[in-house]
């Protein structure tokens, strides 16, 4: 979800959540999921595991040519960080850059591979 999203979905799943981390949390107790992220576009995300693990990461400043795919970027980074099971703190920082990285070029579906390959590295300490 995103940062405007959260606010309809909890209105209309009435869960009256004060905030987005309160959000989050009730919907991980009432679906019995394992993650939830709430992208916030320039700000970063909120990401939030099962084990009560918590991360806000900051945004990443990029010059955004074409918004389009970036949330699907942040969600595909995501869900491969967790199968590769990466903690928290990685996932969000890989999930929250490569979004960013996305959002940088325009078209859907840039060729970034090279790109994504040094993030990787990168977050993962390897570069």
């Amino acid at each position: 979800l995103n940062e405007d999203e959260w606010v309809h979905v909890n209105e209309l799943l009435e869960i009256r959540a004060a905030d987005a981390q309160d959000f989050c949390r009730a919907i991980m107790d009432r679906y019995q999921v394992s993650y939830v992220f709430l992208t916030r576009g320039s700000a970063g995300c909120l990401a939030m595991d099962q084990h009560g693990g918590c991360r806000s990461e900051p945004g990443i400043a990029v010059e955004v040519a074409d918004p389009v795919g970036a949330g699907d970027a942040f969600t595909a980074a995501a869900i491969t960080a967790i199968l590769e099971g990466w903690p928290l703190s990685e996932t969000a920082r890989f999930a929250n850059r490569t979004g960013a990285l996305i959002a940088s070029y325009p078209g859907a579906m840039p060729q970034v591979a090279e790109a994504v390959a040094a993030l990787i590295a990168d977050v993962r300490g390897e570069g």
